[in-house]
């Protein structure tokens, strides 16, 4: 479905609050433009295929089974979602400690920005 066809289904939507109306108004039709347009579609396909690649080039750099405290990532990795603070911390105290899957948890924190602001060059590291 396309911006056009969106913005006219949800004004025909009744009752809709009036504050809808205005902003399909206000952006819809530029942002719709755009949206559209063949070179961004073509640049958010670019993009989604770089971080595909990204994604499988880190998977495979280890093993879950040589991690020194597999146990320990885990707990740190559901900690991030949590409370990502002191997940993101305790990633560090593992990777200090050797483990290359935390040091890799971390690198994509920074990549994708996530926790901490992103720094693709920290997160490549």
């Amino acid at each position: 479905m396309r911006w056009s066809q969106t913005c006219d289904t949800i004004t025909a939507m009744k009752p809709k609050p009036f504050w809808v109306v205005r902003v399909l108004r206000a952006v819809g039709a530029p942002l719709a433009q755009r949206l559209e347009r063949p070179e961004f579609v073509e640049e958010e396909r670019a993009r989604a295929q770089r971080e595909s690649d990204w994604d499988y080039a880190q998977a495979d750099l280890q093993s879950w089974d040589d991690e020194p405290d597999s146990e320990g990532l885990s707990e740190a990795l559901a900690l991030c979602g949590a409370e990502p603070g002191r997940g993101f911390t305790r990633l560090h105290m593992l990777a200090e400690e050797g483990s290359a899957a935390a040091m890799n948890a971390i690198g994509e924190r920074y990549y994708w920005g996530t926790i901490v602001p992103q720094d693709t060059s920290e997160g490549e590291a």
